[in-house]
């Protein structure tokens, strides 16, 4: 079963937040954010670790120190000590969201703005391109970022980074809502995530194979 969390960095102005969140960090975490110089950029990267490892250490009853992340060969993070447990994080604006699942899985979160057709035209798939000519305004944007976070999931849920291409698989639309299409086998299910107003969110979850 799988658990979708959110935090918003604006919790950081609580008083001793920051100092909560950064004790259950590692010292190789907390060395890397001492060289964040942008302000918002380490409140994400602080939320994102420590929320998930306060999460996992609630489900096991381990302390959040006590979890080891690793990343594979394409950055996926894991917990080295936990295998039995997988997890992604993303962050935009100012949102963090967390998934923890028995099952592989990613999550992607975007602040929209504006759609980017020379990005879609290059990296979405025809159909998907197609799609996108098809709306206008701000249908068009919800669209192209509903699209980006649907193709951001999958590949965080396969792990594989920018080594498996946003061209090689597609996105449609039926009756009961997104199919995956493309060069896979998998098992896996999308769903939307309620941030609020202007963020587009989706999760991918694997799920066991039909016999």
């Amino acid at each position: 079963m799988a658990e979708i969390y959110k935090f918003n960095i604006r919790e950081f102005e609580k008083p001793d937040m920051e100092k909560q969140m950064l004790e259950t960090i590692s010292r190789e975490k907390r060395e890397a954010l001492s060289r964040i110089k942008n302000r918002e950029s380490y409140l994400r990267s602080l939320a994102g670790e420590g929320m998930i490892r306060q999460k996992a250490a609630e489900k096991t009853g381990m302390h959040p120190k006590q979890l080891v992340i690793r990343k594979n060969e394409y950055g996926k993070p894991y917990f080295l000590n936990l295998p039995e447990v997988h997890f992604n994080i993303s962050h935009s604006g100012e949102w963090v969201l967390g998934i923890l699942s028995e099952k592989e899985c990613g999550i992607d979160v975007e602040l929209v703005k504006e759609a980017r057709m020379d990005v879609a035209k290059r990296f979405f798939t025809k159909e998907e391109y197609e799609l996108l000519l098809q709306k206008e305004g701000e249908k068009r944007r919800a669209l192209f970022y509903e699209l980006w976070t649907l193709k951001e999931s999958y590949v965080k849920y396969k792990g594989m980074g920018l080594a498996l291409p946003f061209h090689q698989f597609c996105f449609l639309q039926n009756s009961s809502g997104w199919e995956l299409k493309g060069k896979t086998e998998d098992s896996c299910r999308f769903c939307a995530v309620d941030v609020e107003a202007g963020y587009a969110a989706y999760a991918c979850i694997g799920e066991k194979r039909k016999k």
